[in-house]
Parts: C-alpha cells; structure tokens; sequence
C-alpha cells in the first residue's frame, strides 16, 4: 500500500460529513453480518460438540491476533493510505468468510475450520479498526466528532440487539452456509462505499516516512505518556472496564438467582436497549461542550446503576438499573472518542488509537476471569445463611442464593462511582479540553 491525497483540499464539512455518513452506512452493514455470522457458529460450534471449550475457542482466536498486531497494525495504519487499508481489511475479512462457505457447501467443513478462519477475520480488523477510528477527524467538522463517534455506537449497539434475532431466522432460512455467505456479502457493501468515497491524507499529501516500524510505535508511545491528561483519561477508562466487566459477565447469574428464565431474558432485553438508546442518543447529540463531562459524569452514574441493581432481588429494579448501566456506555465511549480525535495529531492516530485500544480493554479480562470465582467462591458463600457476612451490615441486602452476586453490583458500583469522583476531582484531567491543544484543525480540508 503507498500513500496519496485521496480527496480535494477543497472538500466542505456538509461534503465531508456526508462521506463520513457513506463510510458508516457501509461498515454497519458489516458489523451486522459479522455479529449474526459469529453469534451463529458460536451456537452451532457448541450444538455440534456439546463442549464449552469449541465456543470458548472462537472467542480466543477472534482476540488473540488482534491484541498481537494492534500496536503494530496502528504504526504501519499510520503510513499507509486509509482508504486502501480500509478496503484490504475488508477484502481480507470477505474472503475468509467466502471461504467457510464453500467448505460448508462442498460438504467438508470440520469444526476446526472455524478457527484459523476466525483468526484472519481477526486479522483483518486488527488493520481495520485503526484505521477507521482515525477516518473522522479527517472528514467531519470537529464540532461533530462527538456525533460521529455516537453513530459508531450506535451501529455496534444495533448489531448486539439484531444479530441473535437474524441468526435464529437465518439459519432456518438458508442454513450455516447461507449465513456466512451473506456475511461475506456484507463486507463486499463496506467495500463498494469505500470504493465511492475519497479521503484525504493525514499528511496532506506529504510522502509517508519508511523508518523503523518499531520506532513508529514508540513514538506513538512517547505522545501518549508525555501527555498527562491522556494518560489519566486512559486510566479512567481502564477502571471503568475492569468493573463493567464485572457486571457484564454476572448480570444474567444475578437476576437468573430470583427469576424464572422468561424474566432474565426481559431484564437482559432492558440492558440492550438502554445500549440502543445511549447510541441513538450520541448519535443525534454531539455531547456536552467540555467532552470530559460527558465520560466522567457518565462514568459515576454508571456506577450508581450498577449499585442500584444490588440493593434488592427485585426484576423492576435490576431492569431499569441494568438500562441506565448499559446506557452510559456508548456516552462515555462517544465522548471519549472524541476527545482522542481532536487531541491526537492526524498523521499519529492510527498508532496511539491502537495503543489505546489495546491498554484501555486490557483489564476486562482480569474482570472476565475473576468474576465467576469470586461469585462461586467468595462472595456467596458470605451471604448464605450462616456465612460470614450473615449477620453483618450486607445482609440488608437479603441473604441466600445470589446475594453474593448482589454484593459485588453494589461493591462494583461504589467503586465506579469513586473512580468517577476521583475523575471529578483532578482537575489534569477535567481541563483536557481546556489546556490540552487540540491536534486538529476546526474544519479539516474546508
């Protein structure tokens, strides 16, 4: 891939956001296909084997090469031409799923098939989603960066709701293979936007630097660390994670302790919209002027929902709790993205984003891993009758089945809310939008 102006320096904000608008349209139609797709060989991986460790196994190789290449991927991003990197990315993803399906019509398939495939998906969007978060700040109006990143929410929100639906009327419709193929149908629409759209160089067409790779990424580095006010907003949001996942993972266990399986599934449907909602919102709002408010403040009622959701074993109240939780995420993650695209430089996005990426999501799993042992094996003994914290202050949350679960919510959610009130009390980090320059100009390529 070589570098080049790929759009007029003339180009309006109406013209640039509409490109913008085009880009999106073609990569929701790819998340949705790949959403259904993977929900489907998940459940069809699991049918056919009857082992937890065959789904467990395409979740490993959907991350693994991503947390591998990430930092790389966002250096060499950085150098090569966004469109073309964009449209390779989905060429490659389009051709590994065009690939399982037709070993799934020859009749050959083997369950292990999945996986390398899922491993070059992977891939695939280890490249793509640098590149596409550093696509905005070249395009829209940076008084709509904030709206730009809500409309990424919202298509991952949308995708999440749809896909289990679809999947289960796909795969009586036109089976497994149909589904992957439709898949990569929907990377070949990403393509043909792209394939319509120009744009423009970070570097306003200046030739790309070939130097070290690695030096690439430790310059990336060196931005990142020699700007504290990054560096706290990044802190942040690796707590908010290591928490969220917490109740990401024992939401369903929670209400599934008091509640018949019709009500856990309307509680899990109340945490999925209040998703939709906080991304059709974002999407509409460019969020508050100082974008700091919106992931700080966010980020403490996220944690007085996660509270909420502990206090008793009551559906109403876990419903509109686990909406509010899951609402404030594509707030903070709107407004967060915004503040990266304006403060980070345009020719170093693809880097620092990766960085960023990978440090940020990098304490969920300490989240994933310990959550069911703490549940199991701490907290619920505690709170059974007779445990250890019976008869103590935490038995105004009930005591029996689940009230460990109940517990951690609540121990969880003060957590966030502290971290939240730590945000609110630095003021490095509620200044960014203030002493922090902004890296981009008002209006890129007017």
């Amino acid at each position: 891939m070589t570098t080049q102006t790929t759009a007029s320096t003339s180009a309006s904000p109406q013209s640039g956001m509409r490109t913008w608008v085009a880009i999106w349209a073609g990569q929701f139609a790819s998340v949705i296909g790949s959403e259904v797709s993977a929900f489907a060989l998940g459940v069809w991986a699991f049918r056919e084997t009857g082992s937890a460790t065959s789904f467990t196994l395409i979740m490993f190789f959907a991350q693994l090469p991503i947390v591998l290449l990430v930092p790389f991927a966002g250096a060499l991003v950085d150098r090569w031409d966004r469109r073309r990197t964009l449209m390779a990315a989905n060429v490659l993803g389009a051709a590994a799923m065009a690939g399982l399906g037709v070993l799934v019509l020859t009749g050959v398939f083997r369950i292990w098939h999945i996986y390398p495939v899922i491993g070059l998906v992977a891939v695939a969007n280890a490249f793509y989603w640098p590149a596409y978060a550093s696509v905005p700040p070249l395009l829209v109006p940076k008084a709509q960066l904030g709206r730009a990143a809500g409309m990424v929410e919202l298509a991952s929100a949308a995708a999440k709701t749809l896909a289990p639906v679809l999947a289960t009327l796909l795969v009586e419709a036109v089976l497994l293979a149909g589904i992957v193929l439709i898949d990569a149908g929907t990377f070949l629409v990403s393509i043909a936007a792209l394939w319509l759209v120009r744009i423009p160089s970070p570097r306003g067409g200046a030739p790309a630097r070939h130097g070290s790779l690695i030096a690439d990424v430790r310059e990336g580095w060196r931005y990142l660390v020699g700007r504290p006010a990054l560096v706290r907003l990044l802190l942040f949001f690796m707590a908010i994670n290591v928490f969220f996942s917490f109740a990401l993972v024992l939401g369903v266990p929670l209400v599934a302790s008091f509640a018949s399986a019709g009500v856990v599934g309307l509680t899990t449907s109340a945490g999925v919209a209040g998703l939709l909602l906080g991304g059709v919102v974002m999407s509409l709002w460019v969020g508050p002027k100082r974008k700091v408010y919106g992931v700080v403040v966010a980020g403490l009622l996220l944690g007085v929902s996660t509270v909420l959701a502990g206090l008793r074993p009551s559906a109403p109240l876990v419903a509109a709790a686990l909406f509010g939780l899951y609402f404030f995420i594509p707030v903070i993650n709107s407004c967060s993205q915004a503040i990266w695209q304006a403060k980070v430089p345009l020719e170093l996005q693809g880097r620092v984003f990766a960085l960023r990426r990978t440090l940020a999501t990098s304490t969920a799993p300490v989240g994933f891993l310990t959550a069911g042992l703490l549940a199991d094996r701490v907290f619920g003994p505690m709170m059974l009758p007779g445990g250890a914290l019976a008869d103590s202050p935490a038995r105004l949350l009930g005591v029996g089945p689940g009230r460990g679960i109940a517990l951690m919510f609540v121990l969880v959610g003060v957590a966030c809310v502290l971290v939240g009130a730590a945000g609110l009390a630095s003021s490095r980090l509620m200044r960014i939008d203030i002493d922090l320059p902004d890296a981009v100009p008002d209006r890129p390529h007017r």
